[in-house]
């Protein structure tokens, strides 16, 4: 995505930031102060609203706090949204994470940073909604390739998790032989280890739409190499959570895309 100038945040700042407009939780900003003690709590937010201070972001107007007009915009869809899209890429090793706040004109993306345990956020404003949906598709299109199985793998979710997140630590055979294991096929399990192993891609597209104080919540994985591009996503069976990967062209993608969006709005998911 095009990158331009916007709103540096540490984490602690807009936690605090959040808290002014009530906000118990907001998605893509972690509770910092999670195991301290309420007199530690005080004075780490006193630390971030001093260094918001130092910024010129807020200003203190006897007991009232100023924020300046674009951060106070910024926040106000960020807290008051229902509808937020967080979007994972990675790309050689090279990885990405942002997300995007939506209302009905506007939509805020905050592009996540990390150092060390240190998380911040850079927020800049990216169009309406329909700007920033073409957007996160064109992070995520991947080149047309051939269907190289037509049918459906399912895997424990626990299992295509683990392989994906510890890929680096197996060997392409412990995946192959993990993946015969779960019963597909060989000459599938094969090329599927290689994708896991050794993606030129890796992106996760997720949903969270909040109706009725319940967060509904859907997401997918897509993986590109040079001979295929494979979909993922969650799916439930008598109350287990399980995987459906697909070797999937261009337009089963789009349209999986768009499903994200319309599952979260019909029914309550787990993240995967």
């Amino acid at each position: 995505m095009s990158i331009k100038k916007g709103i540096e945040l540490t984490n602690e700042e807009f936690f605090f930031l959040a808290s002014l407009f009530k906000c118990n939780a907001l998605i893509g900003v972690p509770d910092p102060f999670i195991g301290y003690w309420i007199e530690e709590i005080e004075t780490e937010m006193k630390r971030a609203a001093q260094s918001l201070v130092r910024k010129g972001y807020i200003v203190y107007q006897d007991d009232d706090i100023d924020i300046m007009p674009e951060l106070l915009e910024y926040i106000k869809i960020c807290t008051k949204t229902n509808m937020t899209l967080w979007l994972q890429s990675d790309w050689n090793g090279k990885q990405e994470e942002s997300y995007f706040y939506l209302n009905a004109r506007r939509v805020i993306e905050s592009q996540v940073s990390e150092e060390g345990d240190h998380l911040s956020y850079l927020l800049q404003e990216r169009g309406n909604p329909s700007q920033t949906w073409n957007e996160v598709v064109q992070v995520m299109l991947p080149e047309e390739k051939p269907i190289v199985y037509e049918s459906v793998i399912t895997l424990p979710m626990e299992v295509f998790t683990d392989l994906l997140e510890s890929k680096e630590y197996y060997s392409l055979k412990y995946i192959e032989k993990v993946l015969k294991e779960k019963q597909v096929p060989s000459a599938v399990a094969k090329m599927l280890a290689k994708s896991i192993k050794h993606y030129a891609y890796c992106g996760q597209f997720t949903s969270f739409y909040h109706v009725e104080e319940e967060w509904r919540i859907n997401s997918l994985r897509l993986l590109c190499t040079e001979q295929a591009n494979w979909i993922a996503k969650r799916v439930e069976r008598q109350f287990q959570e399980f995987v459906e990967i697909r070797s999937i062209g261009l337009s089963e993608f789009l349209q999986e895309m768009k499903d994200v969006i319309l599952r979260s709005k019909q029914s309550s998911l787990p993240l995967m």
